[in-house]
C-alpha cells in the first residue's frame, strides 16, 4: 500500500486537528488545577487562622478561670 501526497496531507491535518485539541485541553486542564491550587491553600490558610483564634480563645479563657480544672482520669481496666 502505498500513500499518495494527498492522503499524507489529509493525515497531517487530522494529526494537527488532534494536537490543537490536546493543547487547548492541557491549557485548560493547568487553569483548573491551578483554580484548585489556590482554593486548596486559602483553605488551609483559614483552617490555621481558625486554629490560632481557637488557642487565643482558650488562653484567654484559661487566665480568666483561676482554678484549672482536673484532669479527666484514666478508666480502669476490667479485671476477668
Amino acid at each position: 500500500m502505498s500513500l499518495t501526497k494527498k492522503d499524507l496531507e489529509r493525515k497531517i491535518q487530522e494529526l494537527e486537528i488532534r494536537k490543537n485539541q490536546l493543547t487547548k485541553l492541557v491549557n485548560d486542564t493547568t487553569t483548573h488545577l491551578t483554580k484548585i491550587n489556590q482554593e486548596f491553600f486559602m483553605v488551609i490558610g483559614s483552617i490555621t487562622t481558625m486554629r490560632n483564634l481557637m488557642g487565643e480563645i482558650l488562653t484567654k479563657e484559661g487566665a480568666d478561670k483561676k482554678n484549672i480544672p482536673p484532669k479527666p482520669k484514666k478508666p480502669t481496666p476490667k479485671k476477668k
